[in-house]
């Protein structure tokens, strides 16, 4: 009866110990996403304020561009296209460089993942030994 009973402790004890794992995988994984969320909400909220501020230049920078050219002696409407197309080509190059980057950037919780195989791999050599 006592190596039935010390059996089932083993049991019970190793369910303990995976149990304990998978609770210590999913609060890191929790910690994980929270700080990869705070990253991202900062750098949208950097990234917003900043094209506030760059639009209001732009569209200041445009006008006075527009109005020189016409000084120059270019007809205001022909400046006025020469520099919306302009400003259309840097803007295309800007968004594709723009969405390149945000496509490229990993947010998964790689930490989380690694821990995990690594807990998979020490689970399994401990169920074969």
């Amino acid at each position: 009866m006592s190596a039935e009973r010390s059996t089932s402790d083993l049991i019970g004890d190793a369910i303990e110990q995976v149990v304990d794992v998978l609770q210590t995988d999913a609060r890191l994984l929790r910690a994980e996403l929270s700080e990869k969320f705070d990253q991202a909400l900062r750098a949208v909220m950097l990234l917003a304020s900043g094209w506030a501020l760059l639009l209001v230049a732009l569209f200041f920078s445009l006008g006075a561009m527009v109005d020189r050219m016409a000084m120059a002696g270019l007809p205001h409407d022909h400046a006025a296209w020469l520099v919306a197309a302009g400003a259309a080509i840097l803007g295309a190059i800007l968004a594709v460089v723009g969405y390149n980057s945000i496509r490229s950037t990993r947010l998964e919780p790689s930490r989380t993942f690694e821990q995990i195989r690594k807990d998979v791999l020490i689970i399994r050599a401990r169920v074969k030994s």
